[in-house]
């Protein structure tokens, strides 16, 4: 009896350290991490890199001590089973973050040019050390993983802090002097805590899949009023970043989180968000009219919400839905909820088809593709299928090694590209074109389904919790604007660490 209550009670401490473990690198990832500066703007990139790298191998030793620990006073077999690498099921998750980690590694090995791609000093830190860092850490929390919702509370407590600065610089308060240094020509491509105005909307769609998730389905009445200043306050942010995927990534977050919305009875409060995101838009527009007026007008989508009559008209739409809604919130009671979420997602995919029918029809300038199309995206997208058509099978296969866009770009057409577009390209900007070149067509193969599997794991969760909405949310919204933005150290690891989270929760809820 003594020896089976001192078992049970190894198993306690172990299960609750490695919580401990789990909560402190969660922590200091949504703090530190993601405000992290050295000089300024000039080397954000590296710093954030080596922020989390150095944060990842220590939490990666200490998960591994406490496990190796646990088995030796537990006299067992250290197993790769207990630390969540497990047998292939090409249904579990863990599997495909295992084979994305495999082919990161067969890649790095058959690359010709491996000094320049394990750490990837030549594009922007996304080596083969990065995503071999990743791998291992979201194949870590992905176990068995707790959820704990003042986590994510943390997360919008460092977003505030994030969207302040942005809101602050675009009307000419650098109070943190971020920019010190910088052109002024360039002030409208350098915001906030993640440099890059494309980095700063990829940010924005993950943390407003966040915001949205707590303020839509959360009990807590503090966590749905902070949850809903920060919905308010990235409104306003997403057209300060003035970039398209930012609007691509929020319309993929709305769509699913209206229709679990739908499915769980709390449409009236996705009305709430939805008239949220428009006043901040009307405010910033209000405010680039009234009060910053010297600024670089907007383009692409966002050109349309700076429009101060548009953004009243959207406002005012936006208003009159969410009292139709309170209207009709009771007699929503009586219908079959999962029905009328699959008849919003089908009506959503027929007028996407119907838009894009349309636009070729009109011949609208997002369906013309050519080199200027998407900021120059349509020369690089063309020239990076030129060369995956062009390449050896195993580079096909294979890829190239990640981080060799650059040398890809700058060995095959150097001086076409500066003829062009003005500027050398080290990065396909588009993520599955990006791995496509990189680690080839079995790792675009082995991310995409790590994305699926994952996405519909956390989906067919048992227990339901707002950890199930964040992670769904985030990992489409990220998803989709890849398409057109880019992959670097400053919100890419943030995609791979709500993702293995909501795994890791989905695991724990579905085994208790």
């Amino acid at each position: 009896m003594g020896k089976k209550k001192i078992l049970k009670k190894t198993e306690y401490d172990k299960n609750s350290i490695t919580d401990i473990v789990k909560k402190l690198y969660i922590i200091i990832i949504f703090s530190a991490y993601m405000i992290a500066m050295h000089d300024k703007y000039f080397d954000i990139t590296k710093t954030r890199y080596l922020f989390f790298v150095s944060v990842s191998i220590l939490f990666i030793i200490c998960y591994l001590a406490v496990e190796m620990i646990t088995r030796i006073l537990k006299d067992e077999k250290f197993e790769a089973g207990n630390i969540g690498i497990n047998k292939t099921d090409f249904k579990s998750p863990v599997t495909w973050m295992q084979f994305f980690l495999i082919c990161n590694i067969i890649s790095f090995l058959f690359s010709a040019q491996r000094g320049k791609s394990f750490y990837g000093e030549e594009g922007r830190y996304m080596g083969f050390y990065m995503f071999f860092v990743i791998c291992i850490v979201i194949i870590f929390l992905s176990k068995d993983l707790k959820g704990y919702e003042w986590l994510y509370l943390l997360f919008l407590v460092t977003t505030f802090f994030s969207y302040i600065v942005a809101i602050a610089q675009h009307m000419g308060n650098d109070f943190m002097h971020y920019r010190d240094g910088i052109s002024k020509k360039q002030f409208n491509i350098f915001m906030s805590t993640f440099g890059n105005i494309n980095i700063y909307a990829s940010f924005i769609v993950i943390s407003l899949a966040v915001a949205i998730s707590i303020f839509v389905f959360s009990k807590k009445t503090v966590y749905t009023i902070f949850a809903g200043i920060i919905v308010l306050m990235g409104g306003m942010s997403m057209m300060i970043a003035n970039s398209d995927s930012v609007y691509m990534g929020i319309f993929a977050v709305a769509v699913i989180l209206f229709a679990l919305a739908i499915r769980d009875g709390y449409v009236f409060k996705m009305f709430m968000c939805i008239s949220g995101l428009a006043i901040g838009n009307l405010i910033s527009a209000l405010i680039n009219r009234y009060i910053v007026k010297e600024y670089d007008k907007r383009e692409g989508i966002a050109r349309i919400f700076d429009n101060t009559r548009t953004a009243l008209i959207l406002t005012a739409v936006a208003l009159l839905a969410l009292f139709i809604a309170f209207l009709l919130r009771k007699r929503t009671e009586y219908i079959n909820k999962k029905r009328a979420s699959l008849i919003f997602l089908i009506a959503v995919g027929a007028g996407l088809i119907v838009f894009v029918i349309i636009g070729n029809v009109l011949k609208l300038s997002i369906f013309d593709f050519n080199y200027k199309w998407g900021t120059y995206r349509g020369y690089i997208w063309t020239k990076c299928v030129e060369l995956f058509n062009e390449a050896p099978l195993m580079r096909k296969l294979f890829g190239y090694g990640q981080e060799t866009v650059r040398m890809l770009t700058v060995s095959n057409f150097h001086d076409e590209m500066l003829d062009i577009t003005g500027k050398v390209y080290d990065n396909a900007h588009n993520e599955l074109l990006q791995y496509l070149l990189t680690i080839g067509f079995f790792g675009v193969v082995s991310y995409v389904g790590m994305v699926a599997t994952s996405f519909i794991y956390i989906l067919k969760n048992k227990k339901r919790n707002i950890i199930t909405y964040i992670s769904l949310s985030v990992i489409l919204g990220y998803f989709v604007q890849g398409l057109i933005n880019l992959n670097q150290p400053m919100t890419t690891p943030l995609f791979f660490v709500f993702m293995a989270m909501g795994v890791g929760n989905a695991m724990y809820e579905n085994k208790t």
